[in-house]
């Protein structure tokens, strides 16, 4: 395989790896709403899996365009690229609206059980545990 050929290749497997990327942001944005923090939290480790291993494909395409001096890629798998990076943009963008939405409804919910736990710290029980409760203040 000669070097124009293997940079092309080295391209189509980036472009492979934005293309799961994509692939998976999309289906993380459809879900996100109904999962719990930790399912999230499991995901977001998963997208930064496929993001370290994108990295790790570009750092070794660019050492062997840089290696070769190869100025001119395929234009095809260039403009396919700029497309998929373009959707994880989008993709990543949304996700970031919808992650701080969540997390403004779990702050929300956390000041509500913290402010009900202090409204229950004012109640004493007397006499046998459990039967009686007087509110102090």
């Amino acid at each position: 395989m000669n070097t124009t050929d293997e940079i092309a290749a080295l391209l189509a497997t980036c472009n492979a790896q934005y293309l799961s990327m994509a692939g998976f942001m999309e289906t993380l944005l459809e879900e996100i709403t109904g999962n719990r923090p930790l399912v999230i939290r499991e995901k977001l480790k998963e997208l930064e899996a496929l993001q370290a291993e994108a990295a790790r494909l570009d750092t070794r395409m660019k050492q062997r365009v840089e290696e070769s001096g190869i100025s001119v890629l395929p234009q095809k798998l260039v403009e396919q690229r700029r497309e998929l990076l373009n959707r994880i943009g989008e993709c990543n963008r949304l996700l970031v609206d919808k992650l701080e939405g969540k997390m403004s409804v779990m702050a929300d919910e956390l000041e509500r059980n913290r402010r009900g736990r202090s409204a229950l710290g004012k109640y004493k029980s007397t006499g046998r545990k459990g039967t009686t409760f007087h509110y102090t203040t």
